[in-house]
């Protein structure tokens, strides 16, 4: 089997904004984020939102380059596949990055739910625009 020839770069620009527009319409369009926190919610400032939407990009940005970098090495990679490793990438994300503060913080068991199926949908979306759009130029390997 051949394994797909992505480019990092360009899957850190296509996963990180899929990724990052995903989060905007989570959090500004769909009710979970503000049942989730209720109370817990903090006020807006509105100076802060700039510098805070740029660094999730750029966080997002990053994630794409490296979930990129793996997709690659999967053989016979298929957009179904790679939509189903995103929805699991998205998972592990959940269960590694959202839920501990449910334990160590004492934060929303809701919002680390909320929080998980964010990523499942983000990276589940992106994976395959990555594995099918972000192909590299130049793939071959030198012959020795």
């Amino acid at each position: 089997m051949e394994h797909p020839c992505l480019s990092p770069w360009k899957g850190a620009v296509a996963g990180g904004l899929i990724a990052f527009v995903w989060g905007a319409v989570s959090w500004t369009v769909l009710p979970l984020h503000a049942w989730a926190l209720g109370p817990d919610l903090p006020p807006p400032a509105g100076d802060a939102m700039a510098r805070m939407l740029l660094t999730a990009l750029i966080l997002q940005g990053f994630g794409g380059f490296w979930w990129t970098w793996i997709l690659g090495k999967i053989p016979g990679l298929t957009s179904l596949d790679a939509a189903k490793y995103g929805a699991m990438f998205g998972l592990c994300l959940g269960a590694l990055g959202a839920l501990p503060d449910s334990v160590w913080w004492n934060a929303s068991w809701a919002n680390g739910l909320v929080e998980t199926l964010d990523y499942v949908v983000a990276w589940g979306v992106a994976s395959p625009v990555i594995a099918r759009w972000c192909r590299a130029a130049v793939c071959a390997l030198p012959k020795r």
